[in-house]
């Protein structure tokens, strides 16, 4: 439903973009109401405004702390306008209801104290909230320019979407500034009695979790900023949650170990090798010698800018998935990214300081302050009976600092060169060599078992080593791998899901590009629509839009756009969200019955008052464009030609149009939705051409997901979560459809990470893939319908 905004209350601290706001306002016809200081910047702006007194009859009393707090403000505040009573309380009382809240709090975050606790701002913005239905409320001066263009647009109105956000955001608001003040009164302990977090969502697309099925995003203390919002990424992939955990850790070990040139090497969030020098080349290099095996794909921390002799040993050394650093010289971003094209390459400032420490447990937090342990040469003692060489403790300080266990694992360290800090890590990032053949058994064990992390795997088959050592020489079957031959086998047959596989060889994926195919469908319709007309017939898609989702109204123009690019006629009906069920279907009967109507789709979702089943039940079977009625379905499954679902018939088109070859091939659809999963995989089994494979469905809780997807000659997922596929889940050479995408902040992220490019034979690409071929095939189902009339007319 949408609201008239015809009359608006405005009292806010922060005046920023407030003449332009009260201009627009006023342009639109709607009443201004403010109080004091906002309503003097209103007038002075050269808008007319009724200050707050003059409605309530009471003057502003205790220096201000008194104005707004009045029946006749709140009372139109909070009247529920579908409820009688309320609408007769306003009449009888003579209250004006308010349509618009404008108000931002006293600036406590800036200048805490007991003064700019702000108590009729919040009243007012909360009460506003609350009344949504039928109040909208701003809180911030970010919000004037979208909230006057949805007025300009859409005739004075704001619909209850609208409405619905800004008060999600008023709330919001609110609770960090309570949380901000509750704080501030506690300031003195340092383990406080009541700790609130207010939190907000980042734009940041991570590209998962902490496993790939896992969805995750960062969040920040509301009203804040840290290190990690003035961070700049200069190439590489997006952020995984790991990412960002494992950088965190790094980035504050090397701004830890004081003013010289560190470079830190983490890995599952260990350090697996640190040191300091007088340059920042010797640093990276001594960090490396550390445990050279375990830094790849490992994070790289170096708290100075990386200079030309740096970047170069880092070319040569493995591949980092994260190189941080305070900036870089001329020509070395050039370099990393040519030799490391995936790395993701960041320039940050220094991190900051947290007042507590808190690590999240279930049902709360365990809190502590940071950890910080500084020790002189001279408070240290010697506890055995024999002492270290002097060299060996190295300089005359020790410093560990803003550490976490978890940063840094107790395990046995070598102490590095004199003059110098080197650190060789926890041997956990190391898994093979020497460092399992001096762990031994039981610690190895244990090891292993932390490997496993939250996903069950299989336990690997184990064979003896020489000499009776449980264990093998990595090497050995590594080697045999590459050969192909008898051990080989038996080799690969022993590994897990969680060991590093020998690499594929990379190859440069062909691209199913799907407009492409779009195109010549596009050509071969006009042709057949062209005869169409010849006889009198000209084909018509309908299409039934359904509240204000955004993702929504853009498919449908694109939709029609389309159409009219064919010459198919289109008809069109947008329906409110308020519409009733009744409305709905009455408009479905409506399009069954239209004679110039071939086909039509009722766009998903809909509203959440509404029944998506009942809608799609209601539509003509021979009119389904979208191929999902369940009488076509069960045509779909028995071979009876029939409308078929748009996106599996478009993927099984795309294949076809790149020479995949699909008959007797293995097939495996992550994902088992009734609009792409199950259907396709009807689609691919049945026996007809471009089909009769063997199809394997997997979904989301699939037990060893990677054993079933790497078995695949055609992958496609269509999960809808993002990056789900990633390369050690792809066969070398396989197809990769990537069937779902997931928006995150304004960037569209597929299911199929782009990373399998190296992997795959075919790969769809982010944009162009599967979305072109599904509207074509829409368009075709559109021109066979028009047949089927034109045939049952002659």
């Amino acid at each position: 439903m949408r609201t008239t905004v015809r009359r608006a209350l405005v009292s806010v601290h922060d005046k920023t973009g407030l003449a332009e706001l009260a201009r627009g306002l006023h342009a639109l016809g709607v009443e201004l109401v403010s109080s004091s200081s906002t309503a003097a910047a209103i007038e002075a702006a050269g808008v007319p405004v009724t200050r707050v007194e003059d409605v309530t009859g009471a003057p502003e009393i205790l220096g201000g702390r008194v104005k707004t707090l009045h029946p006749k403000i709140h009372g139109g505040l909070l009247a529920d306008r579908s409820q009688q009573s309320h609408l007769d309380d306003l009449e009888a009382f003579g209250i004006a209801p308010f349509d618009l809240v404008v108000s931002n709090l006293y600036p406590f975050l800036e200048r805490p104290g007991i003064e700019t606790i702000d108590i009729g701002g919040p009243a007012m913005v909360r009460a506003a909230a609350k009344n949504h239905e039928w109040v909208a409320v701003v809180t911030s001066p970010a919000q004037y320019e979208p909230l006057l263009a949805e007025l300009r647009e859409q005739g004075g109105t704001l619909s209850a979407r609208t409405r619905r956000t800004l008060a999600i955001e008023a709330f919001a608001h609110t609770a960090a500034y309570d949380a901000a003040i509750t704080q501030w009164l506690q300031d003195d302990d340092l383990l406080p009695r009541h700790l609130i977090l207010a939190l907000e969502r980042t734009d940041e697309a991570l590209r998962y979790g902490e496993n790939p099925h896992q969805r995750a995003a960062r969040y920040r203390r509301r009203g804040t900023r840290s290190w990690w919002d003035s961070l700049r990424q200069h190439g590489g992939l997006a952020l995984s949650y790991l990412n960002f955990y494992d950088t965190e850790a790094a980035w504050r070990l090397a701004h830890d170990l004081g003013e010289r040139p560190a470079c830190v090497i983490v890995k599952h969030a260990n350090p697996c090798g640190v040191a300091v020098a007088d340059d920042l080349a010797t640093a990276y290099r001594r960090a490396l010698e550390c445990d050279e095996r375990s830094a790849f794909g490992g994070i790289v921390a170096l708290n100075r800018a990386v200079d030309a002799d740096t970047v170069a040993r880092m070319a040569d050394g493995p591949q980092a998935d994260v190189v941080i650093a305070h900036g870089y010289a001329d020509g070395t971003l050039d370099v990393l990214r040519a030799k490391r094209k995936n790395t993701r390459l960041l320039e940050a400032a220094p991190p900051d300081r947290e007042a507590l420490d808190l690590r999240q447990i279930s049902g709360g937090f365990l809190v502590q302050e940071p950890h910080a342990f500084v020790s002189a040469r001279d408070d240290w003692r010697v506890v055995t009976k024999a002492s270290p060489h002097p060299r060996a403790v190295g300089g005359p300080r020790v410093r560990l600092a803003g550490v976490r266990p978890r940063e840094v694992e107790r395990d046995r360290a070598r102490e590095g060169r004199p003059g110098g800090r080197d650190r060789r890590g926890p041997a956990e990032p190391g898994r093979g060599g020497r460092d399992r053949g001096e762990e031994g058994g039981r610690a190895g064990a244990r090891r292993r078992l932390r490997q496993r992390r939250l996903l069950p795997v299989p336990r690997r088959r184990r064979g003896r080593g020489r000499g009776g050592r449980r264990g093998r020489d990595p090497t050995r079957g590594r080697d045999a791998r590459r050969r192909g031959d008898r051990a080989g086998r038996r080799a690969g047959a022993r590994d897990g899901v969680h060991r590093r596989a020998a690499l594929p060889p990379l190859m440069a994926a062909t691209l199913l590009d799907g407009n492409a195919l779009a195109a010549a469908v596009k050509v071969e319709l006009r042709a057949r629509i062209e005869g169409l007309r010849a006889r009198g017939v000209t084909p018509g898609l309908g299409t039934i839009l359904v509240g204000d989702d955004p993702n929504s109204h853009a498919y449908v123009r694109l939709k029609r756009e389309d159409c009219a690019e064919v010459g198919i006629r289109s008809r069109h009906t947008e329906l409110g969200a308020d519409v009733t069920q009744r409305e709905l279907l009455d408009l479905i009967a409506d399009y069954n019955a239209d004679p110039e109507v071939d086909c039509f789709i009722v766009q998903m979702p809909l509203p959440g008052h509404l029944d998506e089943e009942q809608a799609l039940l209601a539509v003509d079977p021979a009119k389904d464009a979208d191929g999902l009625h369940p009488v076509n379905l069960g045509k779909l499954v028995m071979g009876v030609r029939a409308p078929r679902p748009c996106t599996p018939l478009g993927i099984q088109a795309l294949l076809a149009h790149h020479d995949v070859p699909i008959e007797g091939r293995h097939v495996v659809i992550v994902g088992r939705g009734l609009t792409i999963g199950r259907p396709l995989a009807n689609l691919l089994s049945l026996k007809e051409p471009h089909a009769n494979a063997t199809v394997t469905v997997c979904h989301t809780r699939t037990n060893f997901l990677p054993e079933f997807t790497r078995q695949a000659d055609i992958l496609v997922a269509a999960a809808g979560i993002p990056s789900i596929i990633t390369p050690d889940m792809v066969r070398p050479g396989a197809a990769l459809v990537s069937a779902g995408l997931t928006m995150e902040g304004r960037r569209l992220v597929p299911d199929v990470d782009e990373a399998c490019a190296e992997v795959a034979g075919w790969i769809t690409p982010r944009l162009g893939g599967v979305g072109p071929t599904t509207r074509a095939m829409l368009l075709r189902n559109a021109v066979e319908a028009a047949e089927r009339r034109a045939g049952a007319g002659s």
